[in-house]
């Protein structure tokens, strides 16, 4: 009988594809959690990625849980604040602003954060 040898891996922290504390959605299972971080695990011998899981937190606390990172999708929509002093709209770049005003009502928060995140 033969024995198939698991190549030998090293974990790693890996790069979020969305700011921490974000609220993100398990896709399958559809559960909701703020996102913690990432861990890879990648082969010792190449480098390669061999999978990523990512490490989310439920809403309130409690205990964390992980799922493969391609499972999960941001689970709200993205905030803008176009009334901050530092707003990347303020910056004085050419390019830094939206069509229409800066103010609450007609500031598109998605476009915003969607540009500039």
């Amino acid at each position: 009988m033969t024995q198939q040898q698991k190549l030998a891996t090293t974990l790693n922290h890996g790069a979020l594809p969305y700011p921490r504390g974000t609220l993100v959605m398990d896709t399958v299972s559809e559960r909701t959690g703020r996102l913690v971080g990432v861990i890879e695990e990648r082969f010792k011998s190449n480098g390669k990625l061999h999978k990523s899981q990512a490490f989310m937190t439920p809403e309130g606390g409690g205990i964390e849980w992980d799922v493969p990172l391609e499972r999960i999708k941001r689970a709200e929509k993205p905030k803008c604040d176009a009334n901050q002093g530092d707003h990347p709209h303020r910056s004085g770049r050419p390019d830094s602003r939206l069509p229409g005003d800066l103010d609450a009502q007609s500031h598109d928060d998605e476009a915003c954060a969607t540009r500039f995140t």
